[in-house]
């Protein structure tokens, strides 16, 4: 028998420096920087993208400063964009830093639709402000763009013949509820929360002259013809114009106003001069709003993005707060309910086939229940556990479900996982070595780390299979349940008896969670479906992991953010809910003031968007023991 692989530390292995500059290592000796060129259909695509471009520097930071896990990726052009994640959310933004002018913006707009097939682009930064009642800092959302230089020049003068394009709709009434709201006051900058900035949803103009004078011909004419125009900048017309000649894609420019044309500091376009504080704080304005318009999206499927997936009418609302894939719906007990998915594929050669209810052979369980072949095992699925998910560029199908394998006293429950390669894609490829990778270190960790799966098989193949050992109730034989199951249907939060078991149980997985992370690995994907309840002990309820998550999938670029803060972010949503009876999709869900005060703290800690600032996983089970013990104190 192979010896397990090993998981001590190790000097890296030399790579070749890929084109970030940089030399990659990893233990299955892939490059995790992942800055390879991109074409459309070979990005990952495993979450909707929104992109986000910027004309400065200090734009680009005010935005990022927002992400997370954010990893270059290069347009074949040569464009350059950051892919990165929004954190509480399955959102990826793809941002760049693009320079001035409208010529420019249009070309990058084009690239990035191309590249990322984005459901929506977002234009933010600086501009300056044409009316009194426009505050410095006060953040302009252009309900309509006026590319004011179109014209006819003739002896009576010139003759304004402008463009315009108004916001979309759907997003335009999303930035009016965050207004309406102050939602998105809590992501501004402590200072700035005091007394936060104004929104305003007002046309601008948008043109490629620098102006620098309340007298010049050009200010008249915008006084003149453009006098609903409340700033004015140089890049929103080409991006607009660009998202408007392809497919109607949705754009919208937000801008945090950086000084005024009629007063005190004089208007530049945004390569001009400005004192530095105005301009960082206007831009942090405008990045904040920008960021929570993002939060605030629904996350529909596209309308080419999901092959054979959800239909439009049940596309909405499927969000999840902790992080799985859109397509999946919470289900009630174990694991998921919802849709059901098509058979697993075929398998692992000629020995392997699917059986419907109503063929020949095995049949099915109880008349209802699909039972598959894959490497010479029969396999009774459970249909309210079946979940399937297609990759957005249509190259990767994967399925999963809890099943019964084999009858008689060798039947055992497993957790099966499927990923089937419709074309031979970097993401396709990506995930059968993952899942080959699971099959490797499964045992290893296994021995160092406890509450992890048991191996059970692996069927190779271009549909490979990976099965884990799902255990049994020791009372009945049936198999545990999630905790999933512990969520009231009525959103009631739990007494205090069950919170303490609970919060113990939740307190010791930290322990599969930390081992996990001493050796490199994070989960990230965290959810009350992915956790098993195995029982309950005299003072505890003890868990385990259903699977390693995406533990062994590159973190390519704009995948689910890598790393202990994602796994510690996903806990306290658990825990969020746990307490409050609603899901935490983010930090405004408000703890109870009769929650024990070891954990309200902590737990805001733990779901803040910034990484930085959220706790070690370490702390998280300290304040979770506390809180335990305090609850029945």
């Amino acid at each position: 028998m192979a010896a397990p692989p090993d998981l001590s530390p190790a000097p890296p292995p030399p790579f070749p420096v890929t084109s970030c500059g940089r030399q990659c290592s990893d233990r299955d000796r892939r490059p995790r920087c992942m800055t390879a060129v991109y074409e459309v259909e070979d990005a990952p695509g495993r979450a909707p993208v929104v992109v986000v471009l910027t004309a400065l520097p200090l734009e680009y930071a005010a935005v990022s400063a927002y992400l997370e896990d954010l990893r270059p990726c290069a347009h074949r052009a040569g464009t350059l964009f950051e892919l990165g994640t929004v954190p509480g959310t399955a959102w990826r933004v793809a941002l760049a830093e693009i320079g001035t002018g409208a010529q420019g913006a249009a070309v990058i707009t084009e690239r990035a639709a191309a590249l990322f097939r984005p459901r929506a682009v977002l234009f933010v930064g600086v501009a300056g402000g044409l009316r009194e009642d426009i505050a410095v800092g006060d953040v302009v959302v252009a309900t309509k763009v006026h590319a004011y230089q179109g014209g006819r020049e003739s002896d009576e003068g010139f003759q304004a013949r402008p463009s315009g394009y108004l916001a979309p709709h759907h997003l335009e009434q999303r930035v009016r509820r965050l207004h309406r709201t102050g939602s998105w006051v809590g992501l501004l900058p402590a200072a700035a929360r005091k007394r936060p900035p104004r929104v305003h949803l007002e046309p601008i103009a948008a043109g490629d002259v620098v102006l620098r004078s309340v007298s010049s011909a050009l200010a008249r004419r915008l006084r003149g013809s453009y006098n609903d125009a409340v700033a004015v900048e140089t890049e929103g017309a080409g991006v607009v114009h660009a998202a408007h000649l392809n497919h109607a894609l949705s754009a919208l420019i937000v801008r945090g106003i950086s000084d005024r044309v009629d007063g005190g500091e004089r208007t530049a376009d945004a390569a001009d001069a400005r004192p530095m504080a105005s301009r960082q704080a206007a831009a942090r304005h405008a990045a904040a709003l920008a960021v929570a318009l993002v939060r605030e999206l629904a996350l529909e499927p596209a309308p080419d993005a999901l092959p054979g997936g959800l239909s439009d009418d049940l596309a909405g609302g499927l969000s999840d707060p902790y992080g799985d894939p859109a397509g999946h719906r919470p289900g009630d007990r174990l694991g998921y309910a919802g849709r059901t998915p098509s058979a697993l594929a075929t398998a692992g050669g000629g020995d392997s086939g699917v059986e419907n209810g109503n063929g020949g052979g095995a049949g099915t369980e109880g008349g209802s229940r699909p039972r598959v072949l894959l490497g010479g095992e029969s396999y009774v699925l459970h249909e309210e556990t079946r979940e399937e998910h297609h990759s957005a560029d249509g190259s990767l199908i994967e399925r999963q479900s809890l099943a019964l394998r084999g009858e008689g006293p060798r039947a055992c429950y497993v957790w099966l996982r499927q990923v089937t390669a419709v074309r031979d894609t970097l993401g396709a490829r990506d995930a059968r070595q993952a899942l080959a990778q699971e099959r490797d270190v499964l045992p290893a960790l296994g021995e160092r780390v406890p509450g992890l799966p048991r191996l059970d098989r692996y069927v190779p193949g271009r549909a490979p299979v990976l099965t884990v050992v799902w255990p049994r109730q020791e009372v009945t034989g049936h198999p545990c349940e999630t905790l999933a199951a512990a969520f009231d249907a009525d959103g009631r939060p739990l007494d205090p008896w069950r919170r303490f078991r609970l919060f113990t149980g939740l307190a010791a997985l930290c322990d599969t969670l930390a081992g996990l992370h001493e050796l490199g690995f994070s989960h990230r994907r965290l959810g009350p479906a992915g956790i098993v309840v195995l029982g309950g002990g005299p003072t505890a309820t003890r868990f385990a992991l259903r699977d390693l998550g995406l533990a062994c999938r590159v973190p390519a670029a704009g995948d689910t953010a890598a790393g202990e803060s994602a796994d510690v972010h996903r806990l306290a949503v658990v825990c969020a809910r746990l307490v409050t009876g609603r899901p935490a999709p983010g930090t405004s869900s408000p703890l109870p003031h009769s929650l024990p005060h070891a954990l309200p703290r902590v737990l805001r800690r733990a779901l803040a968007a910034d990484p930085a600032e959220r706790p070690h996983i370490r702390t998280l089970q300290a304040a979770l023991r506390r809180a335990a013990h305090e609850d029945l104190g």
